[in-house]
């Protein structure tokens, strides 16, 4: 009969014993064939901890940091978490097994610590971000930028988030070779800010007509929305100014008119996508200049 053996009990067979030994565990058979039950006789299993990383970048990347263990004694952790900079951006403590939480405020590349002897003393880069895609005659740009570059650039994207991070109170943005400027101050709680300056026609005067300022949008996603707010508005055409809403998990949203220029239709002057991506379009009559990007927040750990 096969049963575990009990504490202090011996095995013994008549003339050959077979033994295998299976992560840690011992088995015994007298006849070859392969034992069913067994007992740990080859002491304590030596301590292990897995680590779980998980961010939620609907949330201003949220990330949880989970240990799991066999550990018989609870072990302190320490997580800091450093800007491009240096400085401590975050920091949390925790314990060995159990798990330890933080957020970055602020899109960017961070290098996160992990310090909890005599288990770890390693370092894991988190990038926290929002990709920019989907371009149709669109570029972005980290600082100003006076060209005009149509008829293949008829949307200017500048992102902004840099500035507010260096500390920066406010900034003036430079759109067209005529120095068209916006002066835009630092938002409160911004995870990423970018300014839309938009252009709706291929043939107006490079020099002294109004490049880049028929349509401008201030784009600023927060910790758990996407905020766009009209700067301005001008220009003889009729403008829409579209948004991808509505959108839910694996479902695809709807686009959404938000504004008119010139025309009857909606009149938002600000408006809020309650998601971690949206799709902007701005199109007018004149269909050769309209222009699209697409924004969604990310978080990934190398």
């Amino acid at each position: 009969m096969r049963r575990p053996l009990r504490i202090g009990e011996n095995a013994t067979c008549g003339s050959v014993m077979y033994l295998w030994v299976f992560g840690g565990v011992a088995y015994v058979s007298c006849d070859g064939s392969p034992p069913r039950f067994g007992r740990d006789v080859l002491g304590p299993k030596l301590p292990f901890v897995d680590v779980r990383i998980d961010s939620d970048w609907r949330r201003g990347c949220d990330t949880t940091i989970r240990f799991e263990a066999n550990l018989t004694e609870r072990y302190a952790v320490t997580v800091e978490v450093y800007d491009e900079e240096g400085r401590l951006a975050a920091s949390a403590t925790g314990t060995i097994p159990g798990s330890v939480s933080f957020s970055v405020s602020k899109a960017g590349v961070y290098r996160v610590h992990i310090y909890a002897p005599p288990f770890f003393d390693e370092w894991h880069t988190l990038t926290a971000q929002v990709r920019i895609s989907d371009l149709l005659r669109a570029r972005v740009f980290t600082s100003n930028d006076t060209q005009d570059l149509r008829p293949s650039t008829s949307l200017k994207i500048f992102d902004l988030t840099n500035y507010w991070k260096r500390g920066y109170r406010s900034v003036v943005v430079y759109v067209n070779p005529r120095k068209d400027s916006f002066t835009l101050s630092a938002p409160a709680g911004a995870f990423a800010d970018f300014l839309l300056a938009w252009e709706d026609c291929p043939t107006c005067d490079s020099t002294y007509g109004a490049l880049y300022i028929d349509e401008v949008w201030r784009l600023t996603f927060t910790r758990t929305d996407i905020v766009l707010t009209r700067v301005s508005s001008q220009g003889g055409y009729w403008h829409e100014v579209y948004v991808l809403d509505g959108q839910a998990l694996n479902l695809p949203g709807s686009k959404t008119l938000i504004w008119t220029w010139n025309k009857g239709g909606p009149k938002y002057s600000s408006y809020t996508v309650h998601w971690f991506s949206t799709t902007v379009w701005l199109e007018s009559q004149d269909s050769a200049m309209n222009a699209r990007a697409s924004f969604a927040k990310e978080c990934s750990w190398g």
